[in-house]
């Protein structure tokens, strides 16, 4: 009986103690298993993408040759509109920065050039003259009479070079711009079809970037009414629709990384369309997209805590005046207002252009100079 019990009890106890002894050796393998460097998990695919996606793209280059085409008909047909002093425009991304619709800035610098490099062309050649006379008279000197005979003979053909140059040089000069209507259209007509092959060259980049199906449907068949008004040789109408083609230039815009807010473009449209209504004799519609006017700039202003009040004010101001003329249908009065609030808006660009180019240049000397600081401790470290 004794014997019995006693190995029962040894029995339960190598028992207990084999399971101490497995649980003890189960710890301290998953202590191990823990402490040992776990790999990070790779990002996912998606993710990558989807933070490449977020990030737009630089406009491609048909966008602002598109725009060129767009405001090239506009200017053709001023004469033809009788819309010559207070015109609609469309300006381009790159022209954004400051410079106004006509280009009399770059125009005036080009000229001072053309002055600087004739000026110091002249004085070049007045001194290879002077070189050039010393050099005869010391050869007169030597050579007597049939040296001075065979100047003679120079000094004719240079001077009928010379007369034969001046004959032709007011005929080059005299090639006026084409004013007959027809060669207008004819103009016009070639750069409908380059507006065309810009799209074409365009739409891809476009529908890359995420452009919904009804925007490129709406742009493709307002393209094809400005082809039409063109074709029909009808100045106003197709002012307006050329007008209606540049109104989708801001969605088109906001696809892509924008120098300055694509709404301006949305204000400049609405404007010139007030314009072209005022011309037409449409005082609803002219008064409609004085409305809408309105609700795109009340949306932009506070995206410009960074610019001069006194630049807003002065745009608000503008805009009050514009709406008071245009209900008393006062069409010239109304034309003039229009044109004022058009220069504010282009000011307004100006500066921001101005603004958004100085960041982007301090952005570029931080770097340069975070880039000069890390490669100084590098070589000290060394």
């Amino acid at each position: 009986m004794f014997k019995d019990k006693r190995s029962s009890h040894w029995s339960l106890r190598s028992c207990i103690s084999l399971l101490v002894l497995i649980v003890f050796s189960l710890s301290i393998f998953g202590l191990g298993c823990s402490l040992m460097p776990q790999k990070s998990p790779a990002p996912s695919k998606e993710n990558s993408t989807g933070n490449q996606s977020n990030q737009k793209q630089k406009p491609p280059e048909e966008l602002e040759t598109i725009i060129t085409n767009l405001n090239s008909i506009t200017q053709a047909l001023l004469v033809q509109a009788d819309m010559t002093n207070n015109p609609p425009e469309q300006v381009s991304p790159k022209t954004q920065g400051g410079t106004n619709q006509t280009g009399q800035s770059s125009q005036g610098t080009s000229e001072q050039g053309q002055k600087a490099d004739t000026g110091t062309k002249s004085n070049s050649q007045g001194d290879q003259s002077k070189d050039q006379s010393s050099q005869s008279n010391k050869d007169s000197q030597n050579q007597g009479s049939q040296t001075s005979g065979d100047q003679s003979k120079q000094q004719d053909q240079t001077g009928n070079k010379q007369q034969g140059q001046q004959q032709s040089q007011p005929s080059n000069q005299s090639q006026p711009t084409p004013t007959d209507p027809k060669q207008q259209w004819k103009t016009i007509e070639q750069t409908i079809q380059e507006l065309h092959r810009n799209w074409n060259s365009m739409e891809p980049e476009v529908i890359k970037a995420g452009a919904r199906p009804e925007l490129i449907a709406n742009f493709e068949t307002q393209l094809t009414k400005l082809t039409k008004e063109v074709t029909a040789q009808k100045a106003l109408p197709t002012l307006i629709e050329d007008n209606e083609v540049y109104k989708f230039i801001p969605d088109f815009e906001g696809l892509f990384e924008a120098k300055v807010p694509p709404e301006l473009h949305r204000l400049r449209y609405h404007i010139n369309a007030i314009l072209l209504k005022i011309k037409a004799g449409d005082w609803p519609s002219a008064k409609s997209h004085l409305d809408k006017l309105k609700e795109e700039w009340k949306f932009l202003q506070p995206r410009l805590e960074e610019v001069d009040t006194t630049l807003i004010s002065q745009f608000d101001f503008s805009l009050s005046d514009l709406e008071t003329v245009l209900q008393k249908k006062e069409s010239q009065l109304s034309e003039i207002k229009a044109s004022i609030v058009l220069s504010n808006l282009r000011e307004l660009e100006s500066k921001m252009g101005q603004k958004q180019t100085g960041q982007t240049q301090g952005q570029g000397q931080n770097q340069g100079k975070e880039q000069s600081q890390e490669q100084d401790n590098k070589q000290k470290q060394q």
